[in-house]
């Protein structure tokens, strides 16, 4: 059904969400409300924990997009141990790489 939609340039149809907390219908879009404490912070609805496989002590990262909306999503890595490693194979250090760099910029700014 959500292939059909597709095709003809509708919007795909809302994901039903079975939450105890109050749920509106935003532009074709299930939206589950959450209140914010005095503390700034919101509770995710148990169904949307669930289907990220959001877990206590997950790390978050969010930011603001174009149209004003909060993105909130779940790190699958720290950025350390996502940089671990990163350098295995390269034929130069990290510091001889910064210097190339630099180099480069002393040139273009000079």
């Amino acid at each position: 059904m959500a292939t059909a939609a597709k095709e003809e340039g509708k919007a795909p149809e809302p994901k039903n969400l079975n939450s105890k907390s109050t749920t509106d219908i935003i532009g074709g879009l299930t939206m589950a409300t959450v209140v914010v404490t005095r503390n700034y912070q919101i509770t995710l609805p148990k169904d949307v924990r669930e289907e990220l496989g959001i877990s206590i002590g997950d790390k978050m990262v969010s930011d603001i997009d174009e149209n004003g909306y909060i993105r909130i999503k779940k790190l699958d890595k720290s950025p350390v141990d996502a940089a671990f490693g990163m350098w295995k194979g390269m034929k130069e250090t990290g510091v001889e790489f910064q210097n190339r760099l630099r180099k480069g910029w002393e040139r273009k700014h000079v």
